[in-house]
Formats: structure tokens, sequence, C-alpha cells
């Protein structure tokens, strides 16, 4: 997660606002500084933080097929494959099979939710890693995408 984040003006109105929506600056920023102010720095390593961008990039399909997006127009691969590529390199060098805590910050309709993810290198032990969603409307739930499962059995996210 990227900490140099610059916060404008309209992004300050938002929180100040108690009728605007926050928006994924503030929200990869507060992130940001709950991770290199208020966690210790023993426990920074084992966590990994996506932006806000994250899930919105695994559903976003190019408008325009390029070179580097090529695979889009690929009909052998399945929806979850091509998830998997659009994202791919997000994951690349963050070892997320190895940590004990994942969180992806995720804004549907203009409500975020946060997806907790729980030792996910131990998927296939039962009831040692888990998946929840943190919506401060709805409270906690254990119900997952189908896209998440497909994701975390498939060991792609190496």
């Amino acid at each position: 997660l990227n900490t140099n984040i610059t916060i404008r003006d309209q992004d300050i109105n938002c929180i100040k606002d108690p009728d605007a929506w926050i928006n994924d600056i503030i929200i990869d920023w507060y992130l940001g500084y709950l991770h290199t102010n208020v966690l210790p720095a023993e426990c920074r390593d084992s966590i990994t933080i996506y932006n806000s961008m994250f899930f919105k990039r695994i559903h976003q399909v190019p408008s325009n097929i390029g070179e580097e997006n090529a695979f889009e127009a690929d009909d052998s691969l399945t929806e979850a494959q091509k998830q998997h590529r659009r994202v791919k390199n997000w994951a690349r060098h963050r070892h997320i099979w190895t940590k004990p805590l994942v969180l992806i910050p995720v804004c549907l309709n203009g409500h975020w939710v946060l997806v907790i993810i729980t030792r996910p290198g131990a998927w296939k032990t039962p009831n040692l890693s888990s998946i929840s969603i943190l919506d401060r409307m709805e409270g906690t739930s254990s119900s997952p995408t189908p896209f998440t499962i497909t994701l975390l059995k498939s060991g792609k996210l190496r």
C-alpha cells in the first residue's frame, strides 16, 4: 500500500460533509496511516493491505485490448483466470500465502466494506483460514464471493 498519498481539499471535504461519500483516496490514506503509524513495527510485515483499486481492477474489463491485456480476448480462459491476470502483478513480491492477514477495501455501489482474509495459505485446512467482510452497516459476514473462493483455491496470487 502506497503511504505517500496526496490529499486534496475535495478529499477533506468528503470527510467533513456527513452527506458525502468517503472517497478512495481517504480510504487508502487511512489504511496506510494505520499500517505505518498505529500498527507496531514488528507486525507490519505480517499484513498485506491492497489499495482501493485492487478489487475494482479485478472486475474491470479494459475497453481497449492491447499487447499487455491480449488474454482478455482468449476464449479458452475462464473469467476467474482473466480476473487473476488483471491483478497478478499487484500480488507479486507480497507473498500473501505466508501472511496471517490480508485486507482488501472494496467499494460496492458507493458503500465501503473491508474484506479480511486470515491465513490465506492455510485454505486447505478446515477452520484455519477464513474470509470475512467487515461492513459498518451490516456487521461482519462470512459470505465470500465465488471469485474470492476461486482465487484462494487456485493459489494464483503467489
